[in-house]
């Protein structure tokens, strides 16, 4: 830091007042006299009443009096605990203000999220003075607070969780698409104990005009866990006739909620053989795969049954989650092969899948050397079939394939 940086970070932290300053002092900082002059009209009276706060007018002065950027913001706040706190104790004068334009909010808004972005300090007290601006009637001034609120750290916001969940389910309902959705993103950060806000983010992700707040709210409910299931599952059931981009949603919700229950697999199935969209459909084959091998004995037969999907993005994803369980699929060899041999979408899935079976997809070995033989020039999908051939011959251990 130059040496005029550190003169700058000693006044912020002590509001030192520039009369008493030495020359000693002065020039070791390298100042003129006119630069004093411009300081000391800066750290007035009228400054420190606003809690130190330096103007964006100001700050041009400074940089127009030949200081450099990184001491005009030490002075702008972006140094120590105590001017973190100064900054606060403006910003929460500022915003409950009518008298004052937007821009003065705004303004103190951007200032606290770079003292915070350069010191790492953040504060329960700025958090709450955020959630208070995000409220704001000047859409400006609340989606600038909601931007630097979803900085907050989620160990702010789980310190005291039941009052930040409370107050993120009403800016749910903000004229603002900012505001809700950094709200159902400090709902997700929150996690298990925003619970009470189940029944709001699940209207949200259902009826919220943007499809980024209902993306967001559903990995809020993802987020959630358990207490979520029941109702995200009866979104996913066609039989309740939500829409398909809901539909989605709510199994991304699944998905992200880290699916490991039996309980979700006969919804999965119903979706996989029903729903008429290919996007819930390969997100419930995706899903029906991140349960595991726990499942086989009903996830398997549906999977092979989701290989013969109409649309190609739903039967690679079933050879995907086939090749995820390994030699818990072995029953699906002979559809695995069926789409090597025939599926020129899916067969380098379909060939990673067998290979991850092993030794029980032996018989792929034919049709796999075979395509190898006739098609020499296609190198990547060659690479993934040698791969498979030598998983299959040697239970598991990757070798190359080389003919002698």
């Amino acid at each position: 830091m130059k040496t005029k940086d550190v003169f700058a970070e000693k006044i912020l932290h002590a509001y030192a007042d520039l009369d008493g300053l030495t020359d000693k002092e002065c020039a070791a900082a390298g100042l003129k006299k006119d630069q004093c002059a411009a300081l000391g009209s800066v750290l007035s009276d009228e400054a420190k009443d606003r809690g130190g706060f330096i103007s964006e007018k100001e700050r041009g002065f400074l940089k127009y009096k030949g200081f450099s950027d990184n001491f005009v913001y030490a002075l702008a706040g972006r140094f120590g605990t105590r001017a973190i706190e100064a900054r606060v104790s403006y910003l929460n004068r500022v915003i409950p203000n009518s008298d004052l334009p937007s821009k003065a909010s705004i303004e103190a808004i951007e200032i606290v999220d770079a003292i915070q972005f350069r010191t790492g300090i953040y504060t329960s007290e700025t958090a709450w003075a955020l959630v208070d601006a995000m409220k704001d009637n000047d859409e400006n001034v609340s989606a600038e607070a909601a931007k630097v609120f979803h900085r907050c750290p989620k160990k702010i916001l789980r310190s005291d969780a039941r009052k930040f969940t409370d107050a993120m389910i009403e800016l749910l309902g903000s004229g603002s698409e900012t505001v809700r959705l950094f709200s159902a993103y400090a709902l997700r950060e929150i996690g298990p104990a925003a619970k009470k806000a189940i029944p709001a983010l699940l209207k949200t992700m259902i009826d919220d005009g943007s499809r980024w707040v209902r993306q967001d709210s559903a990995k809020a409910l993802g987020s959630i866990g358990k207490p979520a299931f029941p109702g995200l599952l009866k979104v996913v059931s066609l039989e309740n006739g939500y829409d398909a981009d809901t539909r989605v949603f709510a199994v991304q919700a699944l998905i992200h909620m880290g699916l490991k229950s039996k309980r979700t697999v006969p919804t999965l199935v119903d979706v996989i053989k029903t729903d008429p969209s290919s996007e819930v459909r390969k997100l419930a084959v995706m899903a029906l795969g991140d349960i595991g091998p726990s499942a086989a004995s009903v996830s398997v037969p549906i999977l092979i049954y989701a290989l013969k999907d109409k649309e190609r993005n739903v039967r690679w994803q079933a050879a995907d989650a086939l090749e995820d369980l390994g030699h818990a699929a072995r029953d699906a060899v002979p559809e695995l092969i069926e789409a090597f041999n025939n599926d020129e979408r899916v067969r380098a899935r379909a060939a990673g899948a067998l290979g991850a079976m092993g030794p029980a997809a032996k018989g792929a070995l034919p049709h796999l050397r075979k395509f190898k033989k006739e098609n020499p020039y296609n190198d990547d999908l060659l690479r993934i079939i040698d791969g498979a051939i030598n998983r299959i011959d040697v239970g598991g251990v990757v070798l190359l394939d080389i003919e002698i």
